[in-house]
């Protein structure tokens, strides 16, 4: 009798729930409803009755969205426009969240509290394997590029360009004792930098390295000037080799030039070694 009894409930558990979710699926076929609020009706209400609001679960079935504090979502998920430090966890424990945030005019990206100094944020690649780390930011406010423990505040493990920074290269064609080197077309330049016919012009202040590379048939004398007779910056007297280089590091501000002055000896011929440099280090 207790089996019986048993059947019969479970029969009437099962055919209530049968009618529910085959009333459900009715309303989704007949109901003209653009956004929904996930979830089932309660008893006695119909999809129609209920209202996608901004303070729930949106889902816009006309066009395949979802919207978590928006029902007017404009992106496969949408956050809505809310602000704050916790828009988004990744992981949330406690004091120690991993996760993104907005304020105003700026994008948060934060690992968390609990971390390591030497932990942070990293950037790479990832085939479902083996994630190679190429980019990290640490939680002590250092950025590796090539490197997982950066020493510095910017640590570069492997060549770097700095394309942004003023620099130069003018050939020097031609030159006579006692004048300054005449300077041909620009070989290559970037940034607020030029060059005239014996000069090289600054543009935006800063440090530079500055350079040249000579050549000479016999004995020899001049310097690299600043502002022509404002001062001898660097000088060469009779190098040991028909062609040599030399470098120094100058603060230079806007409007200064650089030549080089020719005191003394005969300049090769060939143009194709010899020129002035600049670039503006910091």
């Amino acid at each position: 009798m207790k089996k019986q009894h048993l059947f019969i409930i479970l029969s009437v558990v099962l055919l209530g729930l049968v009618f529910t979710v085959s009333q459900y699926y009715q309303a989704l076929k007949t109901e003209d409803v653009s956004a929904v609020t996930v979830g089932i009706p309660n008893p006695g209400h119909s999809l129609a009755q209920l209202e996608c609001s901004a303070d729930s679960l949106c889902v816009d079935t006309v066009n395949n969205r979802v919207g978590i504090g928006t029902n007017t979502p404009n992106a496969k998920l949408s956050l809505g426009t809310g602000i704050g430090d916790n828009k988004f966890y990744l992981y949330d424990f406690t004091g120690d969240k991993y996760g993104f945030g907005i304020r105003s005019s700026q994008l948060m990206i934060y690992s968390g509290a609990g971390g390591t100094n030497g932990g942070g944020i990293t950037f790479g690649k990832y085939d479902g394997t083996t994630f190679t780390e190429n980019v990290r930011f640490t939680n002590s406010g250092a950025v590796g590029i090539g490197t997982t423990t950066p020493a510095t505040k910017l640590d570069i493990n492997g060549s770097m360009t700095a394309s942004g920074m003023p620099t130069i290269k003018c050939p020097i064609t031609t030159s006579t004792a006692g004048n300054y080197m005449t300077l041909g077309a620009t070989g290559y330049s970037n940034g607020n930098i030029s060059c005239n016919s014996d000069s090289i012009v600054i543009g935006e202040a800063g440090l530079y390295l500055v350079g040249y590379t000579l050549g000479f048939n016999d004995y020899n004398h001049g310097w690299l000037m600043k502002n022509k007779n404002g001062g001898r910056e660097m000088s060469f007297t009779n190098p040991a080799t028909a062609i040599f280089s030399n470098s120094t590091i100058l603060y230079l501000s806007v409007g200064d030039t650089l030549q080089i002055y020719h005191y003394a000896g005969t300049f090769t011929s060939d143009g194709n070694l010899k020129y002035i440099w600049a670039t503006k280090l910091h």
